[in-house]
C-alpha cells in the first residue's frame, strides 16, 4: 500500500516472514534449509512488483541480496578487504568476506538484463546511501567498499518497468 501510494522512505529494508526459522514444517518464507522456497520467491515477487509499478521507481532502487551464501561449492576464493577488526587469527577476522552470494538490483538505471562483475560487498549499498545523502563513512570497511551506484548509467533511465513473471497462488504445506 505504501508502494502503491507513493509512501516509501527514502531507505528501507524488508525482510519475508520468518515463521519458522526456516527448521520446522517449512511454512517460512526466508528461503532458508527445509522452507518452502516457492514461499520466498513468491513474497520476492510481490515486493519487485509493488515496486515497479510504484511511483518512486522511475528514481530509486530496489537491492536483493541474501545473507548467506547456501552451503554450496564455490570456486572463488573470498576476498578480503580493509577492516578495523582484520586479525591474523581466522576466528577472530572480520577482514575476510566469505564466499559469493546473488544479489539483483532493479531500478531504471541498471543495465537492463545486465551482470555486473564488480566486486561488491553489503556495504556497497551503504556506500551508496552515504554518497547520495552526503554522509561519513561508518568504519574502514565501509569507507573502502565499492560503491554500487558505479554499476549504474544515471544519463540513459529505462522508466518501463522489467516484465517479470508473478506467481497467482503459491501451494505449501
Amino acid at each position: 500500500a505504501d508502494a502503491a501510494a507513493g509512501r516509501l522512505p527514502k531507505v528501507c529494508f524488508v525482510d519475508p516472514p520468518f515463521r519458522d526459522g526456516g527448521g520446522g514444517d517449512g511454512t517460512s518464507a526466508d528461503e532458508h534449509p527445509h522452507g518452502d522456497i516457492r514461499l520466498g520467491q513468491a513474497f520476492m515477487s510481490d515486493v519487485v512488483h509493488a515496486f515497479i509499478h510504484s511511483p518512486q521507481y522511475k528514481r530509486g532502487a530496489l537491492f536483493i541480496d541474501y545473507d548467506e551464501w547456501g552451503g554450496f561449492f564455490e570456486h572463488v576464493r573470498p576476498r578480503r578487504v580493509p577492516d578495523d577488526r582484520a586479525s591474523r587469527d581466522i576466528a577472530e577476522d572480520w577482514g575476510l568476506t566469505g564466499f559469493r552470494i546473488p544479489a539483483v538490483a532493479v531500478s531504471p538505471f541498471t543495465l537492463g538484463g545486465g551482470v555486473s562483475h564488480a566486486f561488491m560487498t553489503f556495504e556497497s549499498i551503504l556506500k551508496l546511501i552515504s554518497y547520495r545523502f552526503g554522509l561519513g563513512f561508518l568504519n574502514k570497511r565501509h569507507r573502502y567498499a565499492t560503491n554500487i551506484g558505479r554499476t549504474f548509467d544515471f544519463t540513459k533511465p529505462d522508466f518501463h518497468p522489467p516484465q517479470l513473471p508473478d506467481p497467482a497462488a503459491i501451494a505449501a504445506i
